[in-house]
């Protein structure tokens, strides 16, 4: 125990050390944190418009098929011929009843209304240039145009489905320009930090005596300068790009999974993932001390 509590000890203080070297490219370090934070919230946004999309197919804005449809009217006209021969109404409520058939006020898709409710709330907060009106849609640039959202037949335009995947395609292209300059910027202050770590390593070897070269060993130093060095290069390059980058498409992934289950009042999944979470970390622990135990 004392030991492995040395060992903690010495790479807290080695990742310290790599720190005072990656001082001089802070901002590269900075731009590359910002990208991994974009990495995030795209994949973020990205999770929420999927279920979105899928709502939107699964939606009741397509009213059935052709017989269906005529079936449907078949039903409407009996009801209105039952309401013109019904004589104990007045015509002002045979005409009411007969326009409430006609045009109903009620919502007979109560899931595309909350879905496009939605879609104007995340309009008006990131300040889109597009619009909702009723059963309207507006886009504002790059060209003014305006579309039904649901057809003559009761099917859910295309253009509603085309902007959906636009959305998704767009953020996860942003996902993807952020995993790169995310990589680029902290794998280059990585790479650069260890070389830095090289040449001041040369410069003290470089100061010492020739006393010093008599007793250590030749071996032993070489060793230290080209095979530590360059495994040092290897899992630094590599450890900053998962600690500004993983950490945040997990949050992401977890803060997207929260939203989703508030909005439709579920919360099965959120259990589901810790459950499993905890499934799989607990035994990656145990067989991970067993293992640093050989190693």
């Amino acid at each position: 125990m004392k030991n492995s509590g040395n060992d903690a000890t010495f790479k807290r203080q080695s990742y310290w050390r790599l720190l005072k070297f990656a001082a001089p490219y802070w901002k590269r370090l900075t731009f590359g944190i910002l990208c991994g934070m974009l990495v995030g919230g795209s994949l973020f946004m990205a999770l929420l418009i999927l279920p979105q999309l899928i709502g939107l197919m699964d939606s009741g804005g397509n009213i059935g098929t052709s017989s269906e449809r005529k079936a449907l009217a078949v039903e409407e006209a009996r009801k209105i011929s039952a309401i013109s021969t019904d004589k104990t109404l007045s015509e002002a409520e045979k005409t009411a009843r007969i326009e409430n058939i006609l045009a109903p006020t009620a919502d007979n898709d109560p899931k595309l209304t909350r879905l496009l409710q939605q879609a104007q709330d995340a309009i008006t907060r990131f300040h889109l240039p597009c619009e909702l009106k009723g059963r309207e849609f507006y886009i504002y640039w790059p060209v003014k145009r305006h579309f039904e959202i649901v057809s003559a037949e009761g099917r859910i335009a295309w253009q509603l489905f085309a902007v959906y995947m636009l959305a998704f395609v767009l953020m996860w292209a942003l996902r993807s320009l952020g995993t790169y300059l995310n990589g680029y910027c902290t794998r280059y202050v990585g790479i650069k930090a260890v070389a830095d770590m090289r040449n001041a390593i040369f410069r003290k070897l470089s100061e010492q005596s020739l006393r010093f070269y008599g007793d250590m060993d030749i071996g032993h130093l070489i060793s230290r300068c080209t095979n530590d060095t360059a495994a040092l290069e290897n899992s630094v390059s590599h450890s900053i790009e998962d600690l500004t980058n993983a950490p945040l498409q997990v949050l992401g992934c977890f803060a997207a999974i929260i939203v989703a289950c508030r909005q439709y009042n579920s919360y099965a999944l959120v259990i589901t993932l810790v459950i499993g979470m905890g499934a799989l970390i607990i035994p990656v622990q145990l067989l991970g001390r067993v293992i640093r135990k050989y190693y």
